[in-house]
C-alpha cells in the first residue's frame, strides 16, 4: 500500500468567475499603473544622467555616451519611454 493507491482525482477548479468588465478594468488599472511608474523611472534615471557631470572627470561627452547607453538599453519595446 504505497502513495498511488491512496490518491484521488482533484476537481478542476474553473478559470475564473469574476465578471468580464471587472477584469477589464482591473487590466487597464494595472498597464496605467505599469506607464506611470515606468515614467517616473525614467524621469528618475534621466535626473540621475544629468547629475554625472558633478563627478570629477566626467564631462559632457561622457555623460551623453552613459546616457546614450541607458537608453539604448533599457528602452527597448517601450515606445513610450521617450514620450
Amino acid at each position: 500500500m504505497g502513495k498511488d493507491s491512496r490518491k484521488r482525482e482533484q476537481p478542476k477548479q474553473a478559470v475564473s468567475t469574476l465578471n468580464v468588465e471587472i477584469m477589464k478594468a482591473y487590466n487597464a488599472g494595472y498597464k496605467k499603473g505599469a506607464q506611470e511608474q515606468r515614467l517616473a523611472d525614467f524621469k528618475k534615471m534621466m535626473s540621475w544622467i544629468e547629475s554625472l557631470q558633478e563627478i570629477y572627470g566626467v564631462g559632457e561627452r561622457t555623460q551623453f555616451k552613459i546616457g546614450h547607453y541607458f537608453l539604448r538599453n533599457f528602452t527597448k519595446g517601450d515606445s513610450n519611454a521617450t514620450s
